[in-house]
């Protein structure tokens, strides 16, 4: 049972070779383009496509191949588009010089997991090509003492003749003669094994285990561990049941400390056209866990998708509806299922567009669709009415997150505006929804971005990676009452592949370690999606590193140092303060302290002119050279609470910020990820500027809640007022102004 998937209709053999062509020319190999083609073309179609390659552009489409490609994906790619034959009897051949267990497999495969018409084609194949017979290299390469040498010869030079008549008084007496073979002579071991039919062989097998109590494969098991016996166990499973011994040579390439490309390569290469699901599903009986789950545990990059695909898990490239048979076919490869699992239900139908748009990746179930609020605008599929606005008193009822604008944080002529975040999802997913990808989905931080996302509106969760809990379901992890069907992968390239495809705004959150930000920000990048960072331990090096390099990619970024709106008010209000206060120190268990240190600094005023030569290390850090002093205190469990005290004549003014739990920064991630899709350049304080918004229903004029610059964190406009977009340009323009006049006094 094959498990690769074929387009319906098929494109022409012409255009797939045009295709190729275009993907081997400009700036780079479309790597994409290549496993999108070949990978879903029969041995049939590939030759033909192979063929017309060569007559169109007049060279070797195979050679071609081998200069474009690289590495482990490149060995891959070239067995799959090789004629089935040649590529076999070239494995054949580079197995007779190493001669070791894992490669006398490859000898046993050939002779024994083929048809008799296949080996047929191999030995031609391999005489035409090493101007040799196999079988006389098998004799020369194996000395006569060797007993693999005669077993090995009989058996890649037999023919077995097919049919499904079947013996029982020969499967009988033949059972005896194994049993007692196996201890005594092997001479009637190799004659049996290498003449008999395959169904023949099943009976004799079948009968050996009633008569004697035990398998032959585990009788065989239990004469020692010689190469010989080792072999011959392997010689059964191929014969009767190939799938057992192709799981086991998958799993022993990818145990221990390295992965055997080589073997794994060749069983999912050889067999994906033959047994794969039948493969699949001994795997998953005999090691509890699914081919599909190590694969991509153990491969990485092109080379990883390109197997996945052979295996019939997930597509990632070259996703439209044309390279399925059906609806459902898209469905399941979207959703990283078995393309031959039962048909989903009629209600599922809706989550896949038609075969003239681009079909959606990761979609959500539709149970879990339809259990979410509609926005105000939809229309309801129901009774094809225009849904009403909510009241106040339902809009209300819908707020779930709420952030305080602090007094401080407001100008003389500010109104004071509850920022509330309503959380909304539309009955279906849209191509102009923002596709998001959690990086380091496991943590707390992740955890809860995935909730997030998954309720805010005008975006949806396409992804989630991390190198912990890879297969769980990104839903199930969070709590949540449905799953999301979307896995932990540990692989950012295959997902960003995957929402490439569909032309939609992507983008990646990174909650991952300092070290890995840049790396994750290009792979990001390559495939159009922006990212925002969340790393609070980022060094400022990196920063400059991302800076040029999204400046020359014209990829907007975005680095926050926070993401709590509560935070970027509290700065704002110490702003504010400081230009009527001399004194001031901060209070807070967090590496803000320096931060807003910092920004009060920057303006160019002295405080604490008094104290500042003070020695008393209890009175705390001085932070920046106008003696910014600050004290931290960090207990477990204590709440993080960041204060910061200014004193004037007779009066103490202090803003206060509590954080219970990481609910805090969702809102700003969510501005975050609606801003960062709008940025062609990377965040700085030249060009950024994180906008803490919401619309006022009534005269839709935006109300700007809080803005910073998200590096190195100043704040540019401390407002809480309704502004139109000229009125907020010029406030912008004003507060510049007056910053740089302070600046310079």
């Amino acid at each position: 049972m094959a498990s690769i998937t074929v387009p319906n209709p098929l494109p022409s053999p012409e255009q797939d070779a045009q295709d190729l062509r275009k993907a081997f020319q400009g700036w780079g190999t479309d790597e994409k383009a290549i496993i999108g083609i070949l990978g879903h073309r029969k041995a049939a179609q590939r030759a033909t496509i192979s063929e017309t390659y060569a007559r169109l552009y007049g060279e070797s489409l195979l050679q071609r191949l081998h200069s474009e490609l690289s590495g482990d994906f490149r060995g891959a790619v070239m067995l799959w588009t090789a004629d089935p034959a040649e590529r076999d009897a070239k494995l054949a051949h580079k197995a007779l010089k190493k001669r070791d267990d894992r490669h006398v497999w490859v000898i046993i495969e050939v002779a024994c997991a083929s048809s008799s018409d296949h080996l047929m084609a191999v030995r031609k194949a391999y005489h035409s090509l090493f101007s040799s017979s196999i079988e006389e290299d098998v004799a020369f390469e194996f000395s006569e003492t060797n007993p693999l040498r005669q077993l090995l010869v009989q058996l890649v030079s037999s023919y077995r003749y097919d049919g499904e008549h079947v013996d029982e008084e020969i499967a009988k007496s033949e059972a005896a003669e194994l049993h007692d073979a196996i201890r005594r002579s092997h001479a009637e071991v190799i004659r049996i094994l290498s003449t008999r039919n395959k169904v023949q062989l099943k009976e004799t097998f079948k009968h050996y285990e009633q008569n004697f109590g035990i398998a032959i494969d585990e009788d065989i098991n239990n004469q020692g561990g010689s190469q010989l016996f080792s072999m011959l166990k392997a010689i059964v499973w191929c014969l009767t049941s190939p799938e057992r011994h192709f799981a086991e040579v998958i799993r022993s390439s990818i145990l221990g400390l390295g992965t055997d490309e080589a073997s794994l390569t060749r069983s999912i290469v050889s067999r994906a056209e033959i047994d794969m699901k039948k493969i699949k599903e001994e795997y998953k009986k005999r090691y509890r866990t699914t081919l599909n789950d190590d694969v991509i545990g153990d491969t990485s990059g092109y080379y990883k998708s390109f197997l996945l695909a052979l295996v019939g898990i997930w597509v990632f490239y070259k996703v439209n509806a044309k390279l399925f048979s059906s609806n459902h076919d898209v469905m399941c490869c979207l959703l990283g299922r078995d393309l031959n699992a039962n048909r989903r239900r009629e209600d599922d139908r809706h989550l896949v567009e038609s075969q003239s748009q681009s079909p959606h990746i990761w979609q959500r179930k539709a149970h879990l669709l339809e259990k979410m609020r509609p926005p105000p605008h939809t229309l309801s599929k129901a009774d094809g009415k225009k849904a009403q606005r909510p009241s106040p008193s339902a809009a209300a009822k819908m707020t779930t997150l709420k952030h305080p604008v602090y007094p401080g944080s407001c100008s003389k002529t500010s109104r004071i505006i509850n920022a509330a975040t309503t959380f909304c999802c539309s009955m279906q997913p849209s191509t102009k929804n923002i596709k998001v990808v959690i990086n380091g989905a496991t943590k707390e931080i992740g955890r809860a971005a995935i909730v997030a996302v998954t309720k805010a509106r005008g975006m949806e969760i396409a992804g989630a990676v991390d190198t912990n809990l890879v297969g769980h379901d990104a839903g199930k992890l969070c709590g949540m009452e449905e799953p999301l069907e979307i896995p932990i992968l540990n692989d950012l390239t295959m997902i960003s592949g995957s929402i490439a495809q569909t032309k939609a705004n992507g983008v990646v959150v990174d909650f991952t370690h300092p070290g890995s930000v840049y790396d994750n920000v290009k792979q990001a990048a390559a495939f159009g999606l922006r990212s925002v960072v969340y790393v609070p331990d980022i060094e400022l090096e990196t920063v400059t590193a991302l800076s040029v390099f999204c400046e020359k990619a014209s990829m907007g970024c975005l680095v926050a140092p926070t993401l709590s709106i509560g935070s970027v008010l509290l700065q704002q209000a110490a702003l504010q303060a400081s230009f009527h206060y001399n004194n001031v120190e901060i209070d807070l268990p967090s590496p803000e302290a320096v931060q807003i240190a910092n920004n009060l600094t920057d303006l160019g005023q002295r405080y604490n002119r008094e104290d500042i030569s003070t020695d008393n290390p209890a009175r705390g850090q001085v932070l920046g050279e106008d003696g910014v002093r600050v004290h931290s205190m960090v207990l477990p469990g204590l709440t993080s609470t960041t204060t910061v005290h200014f004193s004037g004549p007779g009066e103490v003014y202090s803003v206060r910020h509590d954080v219970t739990n990481v609910q805090c920064l969702m809102p700003g991630l969510i501005l975050a990820i609606r801003k960062v899709v709008r940025l062609k350049v990377f965040g700085n304080s030249n060009s950024l500027v994180l906008l803490c918004e919401r619309r006022d229903r009534t005269s839709n004029r935006k109300v700007v809640v809080a803005e910073l610059d998200l590096w190195p964190g100043e704040v540019l406009v401390a407002a809480a007022e309704l502004f139109t977009k000229h009125e907020e340009d010029e406030l912008l323009r004003q507060f510049k102004e007056h910053k740089l006049h302070q600046t310079l006094e």
